[in-house]
């Protein structure tokens, strides 16, 4: 299947529970996710070969992690809960708070994605979503949203080197007066 509740790039067209067999433009829709999401993962390993600045391998793991949730065919809902540690751990070397909220961006989705395929599965007794629930899409567009914005991040810091003053750990400036002795 394309995703199984998984709230995805897929799940926003109705691809809970499809098979990968089923036809889009001609081609089976498993080939068409196998392309975009071998295309993106060319762009993060691009980006952590060119790159520059500690950190960068951390932070391609966890964009590998998100854009195999987004755009990866075959999803379960519970495939982006390593990018919540991976992402944190990045954060330690990091210290961008840009990073800290993508972290927690995916830690929220992915308790939100959880959350409703369990209630479903407890309340309904059924192992799928609903294709076009409410919590289904816009927890996917967040998602989805989340793989753009890991993108951006990623390149603003290791490709153009961008850290506008959102360290996380940066200690104040000791004051000194001037003709203090010190």
């Amino acid at each position: 299947y394309l995703t199984v509740n998984a709230f995805n790039l897929y799940a926003l067209f109705n691809g809970n529970w499809l098979p990968n067999e089923t036809l889009f433009l001609g081609l089976p829709v498993g080939k068409l996710a196998w392309f975009l999401t071998l295309s993106a993962l060319g762009a993060v390993v691009y980006g952590v070969i060119k790159g520059k600045g500690q950190g960068r391998y951390l932070f391609g793991a966890f964009a590998i992690y998100v854009l195999f949730f987004v755009l990866g065919p075959k999803m379960h809902e519970r495939y982006l809960f390593p990018a919540a540690f991976v992402g944190l751990t990045a954060l330690m070397v990091i210290a961008d708070k840009r990073v800290l909220w993508l972290a927690v961006w995916a830690s929220l989705t992915t308790f939100v994605n959880t959350l409703v395929t369990l209630d479903i599965l407890t309340r309904l007794n059924s192992t799928g979503v609903p294709n076009g629930s409410f919590f289904m899409v816009v927890c996917s567009l967040a998602n989805v949203a989340l793989l753009i914005q890991t993108f951006r991040v990623g390149y603003d810091i290791f490709l153009r080197g961008e850290r506008p003053g959102v360290a996380l750990f940066n200690a104040p400036a000791p004051r000194v007066r001037p003709g203090a002795a010190g």
